[in-house]
């Protein structure tokens, strides 16, 4: 009977054994995004026995713009789109999981791309490392292109009244984007606009409101431009900028409006103002458009 209970022991010390040599890594990656999209990726290490160093890596392709979401106890940096998560000693628990996020840039060609990672360990003194491969395709953004080799012309018209301000950037309920909003008075200009905002390194651009101008980012700048300006006198553009980090500090916008009179090109300053009056007619009272309404706007 001893011998038997033994034996029994044995077996189960063999079977724990083997199984805690078993790693094994899944990721949840979408099948497909579109140009501007944000999504996350998350990433669960059934790590079991391991409780030393170990490290997740990966490259990404250009375009591909990381934000940092959940670290799972690692130590997270980003280097020339290759992004890597360090444990000097993995947490205790069995299960790892780790997220972040990612903006596809509007520099981004549709088509197939490979987000493989890797997974590297130690255990036994001997290095391990587990493959994670993965495959996302980018659909083309909705929003217009335009023409860059097309000759605009601007026609002469009165601008005297054309300005456009900026609302003081704000954070999303998230916390994990930034929200710009701009107001614009066309005054009578009707034809060739464009609105230019020159937004600081480390962030990406996603498009809210773009009042059908053809919308690109490129080189750190924001461009919104139009064949025609919209008919309202007034109205709004909005766009959110997706940093690095979470919630760093809100960046310093610097932004300008081209148009022609009278075949003479001007060129204004965006206003940055902490909120904004605009007075609808002669007969109403100021509407004051303040940080509280600015984000209930968003919520709608």
């Amino acid at each position: 009977m001893r011998y038997l209970f033994l034996s029994i022991f044995i077996s189960f010390l063999s079977i724990y054994v083997y199984a805690d040599d078993i790693v094994t890594i899944s990721t949840n990656t979408p099948k497909t995004a579109k140009i501007g999209e944000r999504f996350t990726i998350t990433v669960t290490i059934k790590k079991l026995g391991l409780r030393h160093f170990a490290e997740y890596r990966q490259s990404l392709p250009k375009g591909f713009k990381v934000i940092e979401n959940k670290s799972g106890s690692a130590d997270f940096s980003l280097s020339e789109q290759n992004l890597r998560y360090i444990w000097l000693r993995l947490p205790k628990i069995k299960i790892v999981k780790f997220s972040y996020d990612l903006v596809i840039d509007s520099t981004v060609k549709a088509g197939t791309y490979d987000l493989n990672g890797k997974f590297i360990y130690i255990y036994n003194n001997q290095r391990g490392e587990l493959d994670s491969k993965n495959v996302i395709t980018i659909i083309g953004s909705k929003l217009k292109t335009i023409d860059a080799s097309k000759k605009i012309v601007f026609p002469p018209l009165d601008s005297s009244k054309v300005v456009c301000y900026r609302i003081k950037p704000f954070f999303s309920d998230s916390a994990k984007s930034i929200l710009v909003k701009l107001h614009v008075n066309r005054g009578n200009i009707k034809g060739v606009t464009k609105i230019v905002e020159e937004v600081p390194p480390g962030y990406a651009v996603n498009i809210i409101i773009n009042r059908d101008a053809n919308f690109s980012f490129s080189d750190n700048k924001a461009e919104f431009i139009w064949k025609a300006t919209p008919e309202k006198q007034n109205f709004d553009l909005v766009y959110s900028l997706s940093p690095i980090v979470i919630k760093p500090p809100l960046p310093i916008i610097k932004g300008y409006m081209v148009y022609m009179v009278n075949s003479d090109v001007k060129n204004i300053n965006v206003i940055q103002v902490k909120q904004l009056k605009i007075r609808k007619s002669n007969n109403s009272k100021n509407k004051t458009i303040d940080d509280k309404e600015v984000n209930e706007f968003f919520k709608n």
